[in-house]
């Protein structure tokens, strides 16, 4: 059964992931960080070695999960009506 998404487009050598989504009772069960190593093992094999993403500072969720999956830190996004 399908419980979220990736969704993410190329340009040249690296990938964009635009979003991430997962069902909310498949939250919390690694789900999230299996489904990104299994995109990043597949962007390798074919030779895309760059990914690139936004995340909002408020989405802690995701934001930490890129950070336990080795993502750097480029720049924090902030939404306007978020404080």
């Amino acid at each position: 059964a399908r419980c979220g998404y990736i969704a993410y487009s190329l340009k040249a050598e690296t990938a964009y992931i635009e979003s991430v989504y997962l069902d909310e009772e498949h939250r919390g069960l690694g789900l999230g960080r299996e489904t990104l190593s299994l995109l990043e093992k597949e962007l390798q094999a074919n030779e895309i070695n760059v990914i690139k993403l936004y995340v909002f500072a408020h989405n802690q969720a995701a934001f930490n999960l890129y950070k336990k999956m080795g993502y750097n830190i480029e720049n924090v996004y902030f939404n306007k009506d978020t404080p």
